[in-house]
């Protein structure tokens, strides 16, 4: 294959990258590319110039193109992270509960306590529980991590005091680095003071 022929080959598919991309949506949405559009356009790329040539030649080259096309198409299509700037959106994890804290306490009230006895009931010998408690972005990072463990320990305890075995359950804490919400108000923060539960099968 000559240099001539490979240069050819390689405008032709920037060509035919730009025609697919062209119908991709922007970042800030979650919507899918058009892939008949892209199909479309890749097609017309190679498709109009090889009808200059003869007819059998263009419909031959409008089905590369639009294989090409949609191909590229795919290639730009990346999963868009839904963000905002007041908070992350985060997956909701099934199988999982959360207990909320008051600010720089490890105290488990009511409310919490009924928070975790939802997740008992969906408890079996099997189930094996990891309890991951947080905190917010006030105090140092060395007194957030801790206040992160007495909140998961707290939590520990507590099914431990509902019959759940020990041996079935590990407690952690990450301090203050993986919040759900953005540390800019104390509404964010009150979010991201918790523990969480989840349910390991």
């Amino acid at each position: 294959m000559t240099a001539r022929m490979l240069g050819t080959i390689a405008v032709l598919f920037s060509m035919l990258f730009v025609a697919g991309c062209s119908n991709t949506p922007k970042k800030e949405t979650t919507e899918k590319p058009h892939w008949a559009g892209c199909m479309a356009k890749g097609g017309l790329v190679i498709g109009i110039p090889g009808a200059a040539y003869n007819l059998a030649t263009g419909g031959a080259a409008f089905v590369a193109g639009a294989v090409l096309g949609g191909s590229a198409c795919a290639m730009a299509d990346d999963p868009v992270k839904e963000e905002s700037n007041d908070y992350i959106v985060v997956p909701a994890i099934s199988g999982m509960a959360v207990a909320q804290f008051a600010l720089d306490s490890d105290n488990l009230d009511d409310d919490s306590r009924a928070d975790i006895s939802k997740i008992i009931g969906q408890i079996t010998d099997d189930t094996r529980l990891e309890i991951i408690g947080h905190a917010c972005d006030l105090g140092t990072r060395k007194h957030n991590q801790d206040l992160s463990e007495r909140r998961a320990n707290k939590v520990y305890d507590y099914l431990k005091s509902r019959g759940i075995p020990a041996s079935n359950m590990k407690a952690s804490g990450e301090g203050e680095d993986n919040p759900i919400n953005a540390n800019t108000n104390e509404a964010q923060r009150s979010k991201n003071r918790r523990v969480e539960i989840r349910l390991m099968k």
